[in-house]
């Protein structure tokens, strides 16, 4: 089903008005160290699902008219959350189930990855690597959490296993996507997965945020 994923990573300004905002401050200070462009990254997966819950209630008081899917949040079809692996996926690779989200063939014009630069780059500086859905730096940049439990894949998107899988309240491992920012381009693949506790915050993890059809309260049959 349709669904909205956030076009970049969720950067260092947005992460700190969310900390101001809430009240809530991060496991560390280096989340808000790097320059407002940049995206965050530091951040534990319940740090980036806690971002989410805000952002939910932040979206909510838009005026209906504002977003193409603002009705959606407010009938309960969509909310904010950390995409699951397919929804990740799928934005990246398209129908064609291409390599990266720009095509079959590694290029160091499309992301930040096996580069001199050293560090993470600004959101936005690698348009061309955009995939067909429009989103950008899906590979590259920083390693991005997911909402999905570590396990096989891939797995059953409409039936209880998918609720097992993407439950929030779980303290097991999750899967991260994309980044390879100081790793070859083998990493840097849309189907490349890597796996960390959910208390993990290293300088390469960030997030970004998906508006999702899927409520983990509801029997997905039914949406």
């Amino acid at each position: 089903p349709a669904y909205w994923l956030g076009r970049w990573p969720v950067t260092v300004a947005q992460f700190h008005a969310f900390v101001e905002d809430s009240g809530q401050q991060p496991r560390g200070d280096n989340a808000l160290r790097d320059p407002a462009s940049r995206p965050v990254r530091f951040v534990t997966w319940h740090e980036a699902a806690a971002y989410c819950r805000w952002l939910q209630e932040r979206l909510l008081s838009l005026p209906a008219d504002e977003a193409p899917f603002a009705a959606g949040l407010r009938g309960g079809r969509l909310r904010a959350a950390l995409p699951s692996e397919p929804e990740w996926e799928r934005a990246a690779r398209d129908a064609d189930d291409r390599r990266y989200p720009w095509g079959d063939k590694p290029d160091t014009e499309c992301a930040n990855f096996q580069m001199d630069i050293g560090d993470t780059s600004v959101v936005g500086c690698y348009r061309t690597g955009a995939s067909p859905a429009g989103c950008e730096e899906l590979s590259g940049n920083v390693w991005e959490w997911s909402r999905s439990l570590r396990g096989a894949y891939p797995y059953p998107t409409i039936t209880a296993q998918r609720i097992e899988r993407e439950g929030e309240t779980s303290a097991a491992a999750r899967v991260l996507r994309g980044g390879a920012g100081d790793l070859n381009p083998q990493y840097a693949r849309c189907a490349v997965r890597r796996v960390f506790r959910p208390g993990y915050g290293g300088n390469d993890v960030g997030f970004r945020v998906v508006l999702s059809p899927f409520s983990l309260d509801s029997d997905p049959s039914e949406l």
